[in-house]
């Protein structure tokens, strides 16, 4: 139930609330119970998608779903901004070895 309000919250406020929604995304991240840590990945790519202005359903039948255009990355850094943009990046990184399989690979 908080997962589906989370998620909720991400779809109407991503475009007007992003520098509120980031660092509890960030907060999750970082958490040590791995559950968390998935739950908040899977936010933060809906908040990139959303930011991005890619569709989350026409992007799962897409091949190249990680693949954002040149005009969708610089969106993205206009509603966060540049420093934040690496930090996320940066995040995104660390969990591509994270110790559980789900978070790896969410």
């Amino acid at each position: 139930a908080a997962f589906n309000s989370a998620k909720a919250i991400i779809e109407i406020y991503a475009t007007k609330s992003t520098s509120l929604l980031l660092p509890v995304i960030e907060k999750g991240i970082l958490d040590p119970i791995w559950r968390i840590r998935e739950s908040s990945v899977d936010l933060l790519g809906r908040l990139i998608f959303k930011l991005s202005g890619k569709s989350l359903q026409k992007a799962a039948e897409d091949e190249e779903i990680l693949s954002f255009t040149d005009h969708q990355t610089k969106l993205m850094k206009e509603a966060i901004g540049e420093e934040q943009w690496h930090k996320i990046l940066s995040l995104l990184y660390l969990l591509r070895s994270d110790g559980a399989y789900t978070v790896r690979t969410n």
